[in-house]
This record gives structure tokens, sequence and C-alpha cells, in this order.
């Protein structure tokens, strides 16, 4: 049978590097999520910006955006500080 994952991410916004790319890796997510082989859809690394742009993304097609993992580690502390 089918697998299903529980959530699928976008690691890393492509915005500075390779922009023409998210709106394909985005849709990538929503037809994961569409089909039912991932239950939610969500970020991880994305500043506010690009945030907006895909869950506005999300949102045209009816899939939730479900998760924005921030970025934290011991050379990026913003999220503790705010």
């Amino acid at each position: 049978g089918e697998s299903r994952m529980e959530l699928v991410q976008a690691h890393w916004s492509a915005a500075n590097f390779q922009p023409w790319q998210e709106p394909a890796l985005w849709d990538g997510l929503a037809r994961c999520y569409e089909a039912g082989l991932a239950g939610a859809v969500g970020t991880s690394n994305f500043g506010p910006k690009q945030l907006r742009k895909a869950n506005a993304h999300w949102a045209s097609r009816g899939v939730p955006h479900s998760a924005n993992q921030v970025q934290l580690s011991l050379l990026s502390t913003p999220p503790l500080e705010s």
C-alpha cells in the first residue's frame, strides 16, 4: 500500500539562489498533500517574506500551511531574542 508522511517541508527558501524553483517546489508539496501522501505541509528556515508567499500559494489551493520551523542554532539565535 501507499505510505503517508505526517509532514513534508520545504527546508530552505530558494528565493536568493533560484527563485524560479519555489513555485514548483510548493506545488509538489501541495500535490503530496492533495494525494493523501502527506498529512501536512510546512516550511523550515523561511524568512517572513517567503513565508507569506508560501502560505498564500498553498492557501490558493486550499492546502493549509501547518508548520514553520524557525532557524535556530548556536550561530543563529534571533528566535530566542524575539
